[in-house]
């Protein structure tokens, strides 16, 4: 099974893209608005993510 790689728009580089192609790792970033061409990714599994992220914040601001 291929490890999958999380993270915000702000990785969303031709070159951390390469490197987790040699990892034969699946790439779950949201393509930057401004770029040229739109990358696929699983939307449910990154809204996952941003939830879990978004709880604990709250769990530190609390």
């Amino acid at each position: 099974m291929k490890q999958q790689v999380f993270a915000d728009r702000a990785y969303d580089t031709k070159a951390i893209r390469a490197l987790l192609d040699e990892q034969e790792a699946i790439s779950v970033i949201p393509s930057k608005k401004n770029r040229g061409e739109f990358q696929a990714y699983d939307r449910v599994v990154c809204r996952e993510r941003q939830l879990v992220e978004c709880f604990f914040n709250k769990v530190k601001n609390y």
